[in-house]
């Protein structure tokens, strides 16, 4: 809810409209340790490695063993965490379509990367968006 204060000074409340008032998402702000994405080689396994910002997700993508992108690509866990947690729908969507391409594992960490580094752009200069 927004509060809202007209010129006469009379305070009203409305709903937010997510489309229209959220920001958008920071590369950098940095989220709890329990919310941040965990990086697993497998069901029980995990490797050690997490991210808590999308930045740290970015350096993390380029070198976690190939084995966890696979992991992780085959099961969405991604895009869900950036939809989820990140609240970065875009980047999200570019996700989940690269997710069905049928591409090799090394192709999709460098895929994901590609789309990362673009969308920390886009966020830290969206005057600076290639069309």
């Amino acid at each position: 809810m927004l509060t809202r204060v007209s010129q006469s000074g009379k305070k009203s409340r409305t709903k937010k409209s997510a489309a229209a008032t959220d920001d958008p998402p920071t590369r950098s702000v940095s989220i709890p340790m329990e919310k941040g994405f965990h990086f697993y080689y497998g069901l029980g396994e995990p490797s050690g490695i997490y991210a808590l910002s999308m930045n740290d997700f970015l350096e993390q993508l380029k070198t976690v063993d190939v084995k966890s992108v696979q992991f992780h690509s085959d099961r969405n866990d991604f895009s869900k965490w950036l939809r989820e947690i990140l609240d970065d729908k875009p980047l999200a969507d570019d996700f989940e379509q690269l997710h069905s391409a049928g591409l090799s594992a090394e192709s999709v960490r460098t895929r994901l990367v590609v789309l990362t580094e673009k969308r920390c752009l886009e966020i830290s200069d969206p005057q600076n968006v290639a069309v």
